[in-house]
């Protein structure tokens, strides 16, 4: 029984969520071996239910970045990080640095 997933170990809850984008072609075709699911295929239709390019920020969208933390994108390749009473100052970012949090069209603090 050692062998076998348990249902909380995150390898395969990502597996998992990789099998929901699936279309029912793809999805038969996985369970025979012959389709295999990559991140890259998942983020392309995360960005494209948006209406988006892959990395195509907007400017007031909620970002994370690995060197910066949470923040908001204000446009041409810059951030705004949160710090603990409000904004930081800007920082530089390179685009592929950086995870889509919220976009810009689903906050209701701004109109």
């Amino acid at each position: 029984m050692e062998n076998f997933m348990k249902p909380n170990d995150l390898k395969m809850r990502n597996e998992l969520e990789k099998l929901e984008t699936l279309t029912p072609e793809q999805f038969a075709l996985a369970l025979c071996g012959w389709y295999e699911v990559n991140d890259e295929e998942k983020r392309k239709e995360k960005w494209s239910k948006l209406g988006r390019e892959v990395n195509e920020f907007k400017r007031g969208d909620i970002v994370y970045s690995r060197y910066h933390g949470f923040g908001v994108y204000i446009g041409d390749e810059e951030m705004m990080p949160f710090g603990e009473n409000g904004y930081k100052w800007m920082r530089p970012v390179d685009l592929f640095e950086l995870e889509l949090i919220a976009p810009v069209e689903s906050r209701f603090d701004i109109e």
